[in-house]
């Protein structure tokens, strides 16, 4: 980290009588897990890391920063993957905010619940499973990502196919603008037309616009049947077969597709030797299908067998137990750290019409691999909504110190999901990763609008400068 900036005077002071002492945490040590991404790739210095426990006090916080010229970088569980939650190196004088205090329950009533921003995705569904309900957004980080954050970066996940984004989950919100205004619109409607939807602002704008400190969220019923199936396939193109095939027999019941590639199952099966094998590891590509709903599990699986054959594939595994699911879902769950266990890799969280898969993943393996021989492409996501987690890494043959010029892979596979009419940032966000990118995608006058949203709301620029624009 680089040197602590000079502190305003009585500034801490001040920010410990609104929060009290243990709340404003000032130790290097204490602070480090704050100040660095969970990748180890973006880090920077804070005056103080800030836990306030009521919307008040976040409020206070803002007035004390804007006085003293002080940004606020807003921070959930910080689990992200384009460093949109730290510090930003060789930036303004800033605090970390995070809402982990903030976890109550403000209002639950039929299918939506109100909450704060700090509760767990993990606390939450373990709170309303016992009315058999959830909040559709499957991550790998449940267990430490918090709301405020999912909405902040308008998380997907899993199991977008069927429930969509987080976006679609929020029915109302409340937030601390720069101004140190509250806004809040909580009401949990269904149909609201009455203006702009100033919440949609807010969601996926990463903290930049405003600081958000409670939802209003829809809940979906728990499936009463599931059934998870593990499926061979010869190509992307299948795969794309396969999922016409499930969308006609197995329709509004389809909540997974997974689409992951040889590679990735092979880095599992290195991580953990003893998993076991679904179905011969004999093809170049595989899905994971799971459909759910009130209807009985034995029609779940029907309808999986018919799309199969209708999709003529024959190599396939439906599982019989939650263990056996379990275990189909490991699989695919591991892919990241059996990745970090083989070593580093370029990450690409790309967007593409899920019809181009098959083109995009053609050209690009080909350019790569005819620009560096040999690479290794660890390909798996979300196929069903056209996200694809398009992982390079070098050839694990070479030396450990031997790695791809990321600058190179980037423009490769960017020009490629530019071609077929993509995006670079399908659920991950921008942040600071991807910030150079952004006017390239979002065209001169998408990021004029942009500019001027950014200006009329946080004209200072403290709120999570550097990130996103």
């Amino acid at each position: 980290m680089t040197d602590t900036p000079r502190l305003p005077p009585g500034f801490i002071a001040s920010l410990c009588s609104l929060l009290g002492e243990r709340a404003v945490l000032r130790d290097s040590n204490t602070m480090a897990p704050y100040c660095i991404d969970q990748r180890q790739r973006y880090s920077g210095p804070a005056l103080a890391v800030l836990l306030p426990a009521s919307v008040e006090q976040v409020q206070g916080i803002v007035a004390l920063t804007r006085a003293a010229g002080v940004a606020i970088v807003p921070q959930g569980g910080n689990t992200g993957l384009v460093g949109g939650a730290t510090p930003l190196a060789g930036g303004p004088a800033c605090v970390v905010l995070s809402t982990a205090r903030m976890k109550a329950v403000r209002a639950w009533q039929d299918d939506t619940i109100t909450v704060e921003a700090g509760l767990i995705l993990d606390e939450l569904n373990q709170l309303v499973a016992g009315r058999g309900q959830f909040l559709p957004i499957d991550l790998a980080s449940s267990g430490s990502a918090q709301i405020g954050g999912l909405i902040a970066t308008n998380a997907g996940g899993m199991r977008v196919i069927r429930y969509g984004m987080m976006r679609r989950q929020v029915l109302g919100l409340e937030a601390v603008l720069p101004s140190g205004e509250l806004w809040s619109d909580l009401r949990p409607l269904l149909k609201n037309n009455s203006g702009y939807d100033l919440k949609q602002l807010l969601i996926g704008s990463e903290g930049t616009l405003g600081l958000v400190t409670a939802a209003t969220l829809r809940l979906a019923p728990l499936p009463a049947h599931t059934a998870t199936a593990f499926v061979a396939l010869p190509s992307v193109a299948a795969g794309l077969r396969l999922l016409a095939a499930l969308r006609e027999h197995v329709a509004e019941w389809l909540s997974a597709f997974e689409l992951i590639s040889e590679p990735c199952l092979r880095l599992v099966r290195a991580a953990e030797p003893r998993l076991q094998a679904p179905v011969a590891f004999d093809q170049p590509w595989y899905a994971l299908v799971e459909a759910s709903g009130s209807v009985d599990e034995t029609a779940l699986q029907a309808a999986l067998l018919a799309a199969f054959e209708q999709a003529g594939l024959a190599q396939a595994a439906i599982a019989q137990s939650q263990a056996q699911t379990d275990t189909l879902w490991r699989w695919r769950e591991q892919i990241p750290a059996a990745q970090k266990h083989a070593g580093g890799n370029i990450k690409h969280d790309i967007g593409v019409p899920s019809a181009a898969l098959p083109e995009f993943v053609a050209a690009a393996d080909a350019a790569l691999r005819s620009r560096f021989p040999g690479v290794e492409i660890i390909a798996f996501g979300h196929a069903g909504d056209g996200n694809l987690h398009y992982n390079v890494a070098r050839t694990r043959d070479k030396p450990a110190d031997t790695f791809l010029d990321e600058a190179e892979v980037n423009a490769i596979v960017y020009r490629e999901v530019a071609r077929v009419g993509g995006t670079p940032s399908a659920e991950h966000g921008v942040g600071q990763l991807k910030r150079g990118l952004l006017p390239a995608w979002a065209g001169e006058t998408g990021m004029q609008w942009m500019r001027s949203i950014k200006a009329t709301l946080d004209p200072d620029g403290l709120f999570n400068p550097g990130k996103l624009l």
